[in-house]
């Protein structure tokens, strides 16, 4: 990509070059994912470093930013209360849950703040399943961002604070000196546009997994004694089909259900491991999901219009308690 980019002389060569890095930045945070569970040398500091190599230095994103969400969604996967990954209002909102109820919107122990469902939000979830991939094209910034707030936020415990800044202010710097090495500040913008908006596959392939998925609230999930972690990710998680030719291209994201189960196994012992819990789950009785990724889209799709019907005809919270409201008085 670097080359592509250093050689390039008009706008087709300049989108080439920003797809290539986009596939890069995809990539890239497929070997962050495996090294944040600690499994590449499952050595907690060696993998760490690897982590800041390949997090906010390669890719301008905070590992420890990245583990303190992803892990408490693998606690409470699909809890509408307790999993960061699924709380998106006022953009997204998969299940009616999250407003119908007496408070109009949810609590979020993670991010310690209401989402209310004020008219913002009414209108932008109900016209969600339109606005999933424009949205998907643009959150690689709002991650940028992300990653700032929570480390220059010294209230929050965060493990190599100082080493995590450096290695940001690294990658921005020789990625906005490689993208002015373009002819034009036109070019420069078209390259930083396209290669960010193809890098959004990566949370259309993160999402699928979950979206289409049922919810519940609270941390415990409702099952039977000493099942109870087992039956929640069988519940709230699913996988994607896919061949030895393609396996590359979902690095790893593709065996969800095993990968929550066993959420530090290597990435290559993935597939044998879903082998063997979908013969568990078939002796048990159990349901273990996989679809081919045209269904798993679709599904989320299908998800995402279903609660946008439910928004269009919900009731919003007066002006003076929506997160607009909040923005303007420096709440929350």
């Amino acid at each position: 990509s670097i080359y592509l980019t250093l050689t390039a002389t008009g706008y087709g060569s300049t989108v080439v070059a920003g797809c290539v890095y986009a596939l890069f930045l995809q990539q890239i945070a497929f070997v962050g994912h495996d090294t944040a569970h600690n499994g590449i040398t499952h050595d907690r500091f060696w993998d760490m470093m690897i982590g800041i190599l390949v997090g906010p230095m390669a890719s301008g994103i905070s590992t420890a930013w990245w583990k303190r969400s992803h892990n408490c969604h693998h606690v409470v996967t699909n809890s509408l209360t307790h999993d960061p990954d699924i709380q998106h209002m006022p953009v997204f909102a998969i299940d009616e849950k999250f407003w119908k109820n007496k408070q109009g919107g949810t609590w979020s122990e993670y991010h310690k703040k209401f989402f209310h469902f004020d008219a913002v939000a009414k209108f932008l979830i109900s016209y969600q399943h339109y606005l999933y991939f424009p949205i998907m094209g643009f959150a690689r910034w709002n991650l940028y961002v992300q990653s700032w707030m929570l480390l220059l936020n010294k209230e929050i415990k965060t493990e190599k604070r100082y080493w995590e800044m450096c290695a940001m202010v690294f990658w921005a710097c020789y990625f906005v000196a490689l993208a002015c090495q373009l002819p034009s500040a036109g070019m420069t913008l078209t390259f930083m546009l396209v290669s960010h908006f193809l890098a959004g596959i990566l949370h259309v392939q993160i999402t699928i997994s979950h979206f289409a998925m049922p919810t519940y609230s609270g941390s415990d999930f409702d099952g039977k004694p000493g099942e109870n972690f087992l039956r929640q990710q069988l519940y709230t998680s699913m996988d994607l089909d896919s061949t030895w030719w393609n396996d590359w291209f979902h690095g790893g994201l593709q065996w969800q259900v095993a990968h929550h189960i066993f959420p530090r196994l290597p990435r290559h012992n993935l597939p044998i491991v879903k082998t063997m819990l979908q013969d568990f789950c078939k002796k048990h009785g159990l349901v273990y999901k996989s679809v081919p990724t045209p269904d798993g889209v679709q599904e989320t799709i299908a998800c995402l219009k279903k609660a946008a019907y439910k928004a269009r005809d919900s009731n919003v919270v007066n002006f003076t308690e929506s997160m607009l409201w909040q923005g303007m008085n420096a709440e929350g």
